[in-house]
């Protein structure tokens, strides 16, 4: 593989994965919200042509919560039995890098809980703290811990940098 495939494989896993946990991260607040009784008004998983988003009828403030962020809990979950569950060093050097890429989106979808405090905008950040009356800065706190160790496990799990010099070492090889 030369780098503009390796490049190539890169992008394609980088997209995937987007949708891939966009979905998930939709499905999740999908299934919670069913799981209260909500009707599911609108529902985009996908995010090809718009921003995947996810409308329920009312619930309590309680139950409204838990909806909200069920769908980072739902997608940060299947983030970790990935990175428990495969194989890494087992696999040729290139996979892992492009899984864990793949993966990376799964972190996109925690942003409206790292800087909370400072966002006026309606997401599930903001929700869920309304909802519960959470403190938003601590809210902003334990999401950046959880990040920081979830994205260690991450890199020491699929072995990231070794596996990335070495595939693109290969990638640069002359055939």
């Amino acid at each position: 593989m030369n780098r503009l495939e390796f490049s190539g494989v890169l992008a394609l896993a980088l997209l995937a994965g987007i949708n891939i946990t966009g979905a998930v991260h939709e499905l999740g607040h999908l299934a919670v919200a069913s799981a209260f009784g909500a009707h599911v008004v609108q529902s985009q998983p996908w995010q090809f042509l718009a921003n995947a988003r996810t409308v329920v009828s009312p619930l309590p403030s309680g139950q409204h919560a838990v909806v909200a962020v069920s769908g980072v809990r739902v997608g940060t979950g299947f983030l970790v039995l990935a990175l428990l569950l495969v194989r890494w060093p087992r696999l040729k050097p290139w996979v892992p890098v492009a899984g864990a890429l793949g993966l990376a989106s799964a972190f996109y979808q925690l942003r409206p809980f790292f800087m909370c405090p400072l966002r006026s905008d309606s997401n599930n950040a903001t929700l869920f703290a309304l909802a519960t009356g959470c403190n938003e800065l601590a809210l902003s706190l334990i999401t950046w811990c959880v990040l920081g160790v979830i994205l260690w496990f991450r890199v020491q799990r699929t072995r990231f940098i070794r596996n990335w010099r070495q595939a693109w070492a290969e990638a640069s090889r002359p055939r």
